[in-house]
């Protein structure tokens, strides 16, 4: 082979070499882009998942973007029963008839709980701005406490959300209870008037027996009638003896001379609990946890009232880890507790548990003691009798 043969398959040679090398080359550069590129988009597409960002694939969106459009177009009907999932509250579910207002809705429960409350809690439970967003079909949330257990309560001449809640709710805290009512009500503060009607929750709707003023006079008028007729058959037969008459007489006069006297001293809450004991309050102390000392001999949220009363607090919140309160150690300790039977009257009671007070004085330190609003006690109520030597 001559020498400009071999020079030219050399060259071609080398050009082939060249050839491949690029082409590898390429080859492989173009999968390691192929490669990023890939990477890149399935970075972009967790990202856009994680930011709640419709992912586009092809054009078109993800089955899970989607549905979330649907969700956004569905119907009013749609919106109330995926909201049956939000509250952890119990509630029934009660489906809209034809023509039903909200009104009608709750005047079906009205003997539980007033309208107007009820109105409000089906409303909020619901999310629902006003009552012109419910039409036939909706499935509403309807509360369960406000319709299956509890009363309603019209408020009377005299009450006070602090009186109503310690006679209907005296196993709760007492400022806890408070917080309840107004939540339950939606009230904004303590103030309510005579007529308003509340919802009064977990308490058995046992018959109230009201005992009014009228009734503890007419058995005051019939005791003294008894007294009367006996200090008179008294005096007959004691009259044939004129010294022990007269002996008599002086003894009557010193006896009302230290009635007068014991009277005067019994008559304001701060006279008669006599001394009182110094406490500082400890950590993770509470009102209630304190009051809860005297349970065995004074209803919890009384003794609270008394505690807050002579220490001249408004709340429970105002007692504090460290603060140095007073304390009715033997007032609340030597007393007893009174539950109110069906047909008790506060006269019965003070006259069976309070024989050596005088009946007036014994009406008015039960009523202050236990804030009794116009003479109206309840079956159940428990009532604190306070002990007191002449």
């Amino acid at each position: 082979m001559s020498k400009n043969k071999k020079i030219g398959l050399a060259v071609l040679l080398v050009i082939g070499i060249l050839i491949c090398t690029w082409s590898i080359y390429n080859s492989i550069t173009t999968m390691s882009q192929n490669n990023n590129s890939t990477k890149q988009l399935t970075d972009n597409n967790s990202s856009n998942t994680n930011n709640g960002s419709p992912t586009i694939i092809d054009g078109e969106e993800s089955n899970e973007n989607t549905s979330k459009s649907t969700k956004k177009n569905s119907s009013d009907e749609d919106a109330f029963s995926n909201s049956l999932k939000e509250s952890s509250e119990k509630y029934i579910i009660y489906t809209v008839e034809k023509d039903e207002t909200l009104k009608d809705i709750c005047e079906k429960y009205s003997d539980k709980c007033p309208i107007p409350v009820l109105s409000k809690a089906i409303l909020q439970i619901n999310n629902l701005s006003n009552s012109s967003k419910i039409s036939e079909g909706n499935k509403l949330k309807i509360p369960e406490k406000y319709i299956s257990t509890g009363i309603k309560y019209t408020v009377r001449n005299g009450d006070s959300l602090s009186s109503i809640a310690m006679h209907f709710m005296k196993d709760y805290d007492y400022s806890e209870a408070l917080k309840i009512i107004k939540q339950d009500n939606f009230l904004s503060s303590d103030t309510i008037k005579v007529g308003d009607e509340l919802f009064i929750r977990n308490y058995d709707s046992i018959e109230v027996s009201s005992q009014l003023e009228n009734k503890d006079t007419k058995n005051k008028e019939d005791k003294n009638d008894k007294e009367d007729k006996a200090s008179s058959k008294k005096s007959t037969e004691d009259s044939k003896d004129k010294d022990k008459d007269e002996n008599k007489d002086k003894e009557t006069m010193n006896q009302n001379v230290d009635k007068s006297k014991n009277n005067a001293t019994l008559n304001s809450l701060t006279n008669r609990i006599g001394n009182l004991v110094t406490y500082t309050v400890k950590k993770n102390d509470t009102l209630n946890s304190i009051a809860k000392n005297y349970e065995n001999t004074c209803p919890v949220q009384v003794a609270s009232k008394i505690i807050l009363q002579i220490n001249n607090l408004d709340s429970s919140s105002s007692i504090k880890e460290g603060m140095k309160i007073k304390l009715p150690e033997n007032y609340l300790s030597k007393g007893k507790i009174y539950k109110v039977k069906a047909g008790d009257t506060l006269s019965n009671i003070v006259a069976e548990n309070m024989p050596n007070i005088d009946h007036d004085l014994a009406l008015k330190i039960i009523v202050e003691d236990n804030d009794i609003k116009n003479h109206t006690i309840y079956p159940n109520q428990e009532l604190f009798i306070t002990s007191i030597e002449k």
